[in-house]
């Protein structure tokens, strides 16, 4: 249960993370903020219920990349530059909540 709780918390800081690139972003509409809060919410909790032994930086670039996958397809099709910026925010943002989760569970982890 705390595992998903830190996942929950951290899902929210990438999904703030993600509005701050959003801001750039000319005349997007409220539905692609949405679909970006459920899909970095749903990214922490995978981070932090995966079991890759691998660095926990990696780990989140992996599950961010897995997850944001259709729709960086999607995005390739309407807009180059719109998956440019998808790319660099899905590994910066996947990067420091992989990071931020991985840290948080050992602490956790080591308490007990």
């Amino acid at each position: 249960m705390k595992r998903i709780v830190v996942g929950l918390i951290g899902g929210a800081i990438g999904f703030i993370i993600n509005i701050l690139f959003l801001l750039l972003a000319p005349d997007l509409e409220i539905e692609v903020y949405i679909a970006t809060g459920i899909t970095w919410i749903a990214i922490g909790i995978l981070i932090s219920l995966c079991n890759f032994k691998i660095n926990g930086i990696l780990k989140g670039i992996m599950v961010s990349f897995l997850v944001s996958a259709s729709s960086l397809v999607y995005t390739f099709t309407s807009s180059a530059s719109g998956s440019i910026w998808t790319l660099i925010n899905t590994l910066v943002v996947g990067a420091v909540i992989g990071y931020a989760i991985e840290k948080v569970i050992s602490i956790i982890t080591n308490k007990n």
